[in-house]
């Protein structure tokens, strides 16, 4: 039986493990939070990912909202296109949909920092916690900030986009999900389950890090629609609001030897690409 572990446990950790489990491997997930996240936004599904999804035996239920329409508008609202065939879902939604179960297929170890030691070798060496084990395969889906990445590929930079973003999830009922460019900043919406929408503002920025502050006022006029959303957002309580300054790697890393890489860890780009 081959050796599987796999590092971080948010979408691409939880759906990697329950992927190798199911067909026949002994995995090990180790994740340094001590429990599943219960932060985050949403996110828009292909019918294709759902599909995949339902492989797994993820069951998402009323968790997530199919999309009549996901219209995309530039300057003065002019459409640019629209894509149906979607579902949207929260974050923590769908990695605890991603947990149901997973317990009896996956040695799950939350409040485990995983360390690579030697993964240069037929069997990757691991620090987990206070232990040392080597795998026959090592999964590194922990981010964009990856410990493996360093290990497999040191000069792989990291960089400001030149980009900050806003995210939070407002009660704010939505028709359909609709992505708007001013030409200034981009402001998304995406309804969910239970008349909320999940909101996110992108704006160009000079100064790398998180914004100090919430969006505030438009920096163009906005349809109505709009306007509401970064509204709400911005009076969204701290705790609740995503800010962050997007970076992204200069080249995606996939691994090396038995060390790959997944998700952010191997081509993190900004989020609404």
């Amino acid at each position: 039986m081959t050796s599987v572990l796999v590092v971080g446990a948010g979408v691409g950790g939880l759906t990697a493990a329950r992927a190798l489990a199911r067909t026949g491997h002994e995995v090990v997930l180790a994740e340094r939070a001590p429990g599943p996240s219960a932060v985050g936004a949403g996110l828009v599904l292909t019918a294709a990912a759902v599909a995949r999804l339902g492989d797994l035996g993820v069951v998402l239920g009323d968790r997530a909202l199919p999309l009549r329409d996901f219209a995309l508008a530039g300057p003065g609202g002019r459409r640019l296109g629209a894509r149906g065939d979607r579902i949207a879902i929260a974050r923590p939604d769908l990695e605890a949909a991603l947990l149901d179960g997973l317990a009896g297929q996956v040695d799950l170890r939350f409040g485990t920092r995983a360390e690579p030691v030697e993964v240069a070798g037929d069997r990757p060496v691991v620090r987990i916690g206070g232990s040392t084990e080597a795998f026959d395969l090592v999964v590194g889906a922990d981010g964009i900030g990856s410990r493996l990445r360093e290990s497999v590929a040191p000069g792989a930079g990291r960089r400001p986009s030149g980009q900050v973003c806003w995210r939070g999830i407002v009660d704010l009922e939505s028709d359909a999900a609709t992505e708007l460019w001013t030409g200034v900043e981009r402001i998304g919406t995406v309804p969910l389950p239970g008349r909320r929408t999940y909101v996110y503002v992108v704006r160009s920025s000079e100064r790398p890090g998180p914004p100090a502050s919430g969006p505030g006022a438009p920096l163009t006029p906005l349809p109505e629609h709009e306007a509401r959303a970064l509204a709400a957002i911005d009076a969204l309580p701290e705790s609740e609001q995503l800010r962050h300054g997007l970076d992204e790697l200069d080249r995606p890393v996939w691994g090396a030897g038995r060390v790959v890489l997944i998700g952010d860890a191997a081509h993190a780009i900004t989020p609404n690409l």
